[in-house]
């Protein structure tokens, strides 16, 4: 299993990556003061295949507009959270 995951880090990490379409074309990349940053999202709701399907059996018994209200304030929390744990940093680092 371990081998199977390694060959595939490799296959993928060898890939070009077209993503320089997808910029913005006003972000001036060659800018000595452009800091460009990752964002990877680990912190959500639906994370891996599969997860879709679990949230959907669980909030089944549920109605739409309790779910909306649930998912809303969970979704509120997680950014709060999130935010909190970062703005020191980012302050730091806008400094």
């Amino acid at each position: 299993m371990i081998y199977r995951n390694w060959l595939l880090f490799l296959h993928c990490s060898l890939l070009p990556l077209p993503g320089s379409e997808n910029i913005d074309a006003a972000i001036d990349l060659n800018n000595p003061n452009f800091s460009p940053v990752f964002v990877r999202m680990s912190d959500q709701i639906v994370n891996c295949a599969g997860e879709y399907e679990k949230q959907t059996n669980v909030r089944s018994d549920k109605t739409r507009s309790q779910n909306r209200k649930e998912v809303i304030g969970l979704l509120q929390r997680k950014a709060k959270n999130s935010w909190e744990a970062l703005s020191g940093t980012l302050r730091r680092l806008s400094k």
